[in-house]
């Protein structure tokens, strides 16, 4: 709210970057929610055959959910701008929330975590990428991811998976970059698993 505050008041009318792969960014998104007919393939780039909205920046993931809420007569898509906005504002809270409950996974001090998991966050260098990487931008993933992986090595359960799955999904359709850290975490961590041998089809349930 500090840093941030001014831009809360108008969300919709700030452009975090007003040049290069932030302005192709907004762009990109503006192009698919109002021309594309396809959720996960975007035309604007690749001429003539298109491209997986994945690769290219478009933020598939805050445009999809807007662009069927326009189908069906729920029209935001006039603030999609503050909506991209918003959502890396946001990002940051939910990362703080989400290092502090990492925290007390670690049986850490309440008060100290709550301390160190704002420090940390707002040391992140992706808060850097405010400035024109937008995809890389939100910081709630990774520690999401590694919260999650946490609870699920305590309560091997489909569903716990079910969310890692679907948290992988949602991350990668933001930034492949995501998906590829997130590789390396489910290696190391299957890895260990099954080094310990504490990994066993019995032992999940619902």
């Amino acid at each position: 709210v500090y840093f941030f505050g001014p831009l809360l008041k108008d969300s919709n009318q700030v452009y975090f970057s007003p040049s290069g792969d932030g302005l192709k960014t907004y762009t990109g998104a503006i192009y698919h929610l109002q021309h594309d007919t396809t959720l996960f393939r975007m035309n604007a780039m690749n001429y003539p055959y298109g491209e997986m909205a994945f690769f290219t920046d478009c933020q598939p993931m805050i445009v999809n959910p807007v662009k069927m809420l326009a189908n069906v007569g729920i029209d935001f898509r006039s603030q999609i701008v503050g909506i991209i906005n918003l959502f890396m504002l946001v990002s940051i809270v939910l990362a703080a929330i989400f290092i502090f409950l990492i925290f007390l996974e670690l049986k850490v001090a309440w008060w100290f975590a709550a301390l160190a998991s704002v420090g940390i966050t707002m040391l992140s260098p992706q808060i850097g990428r405010l400035g024109g990487h937008f995809s890389l931008a939100h910081l709630l993933w990774l520690p999401l991811l590694i919260w999650l992986l946490m609870r699920f090595d305590k309560n091997k359960s489909f569903i716990l998976s079910g969310i890692i799955g679907l948290v992988t999904f949602f991350a990668a359709g933001m930034h492949m970059y995501f998906f590829a850290l997130f590789g390396f975490l489910f290696f190391f961590y299957w890895g260990y698993s099954l080094f310990t041998k504490q990994f066993a089809l019995r032992d999940y349930r619902w």
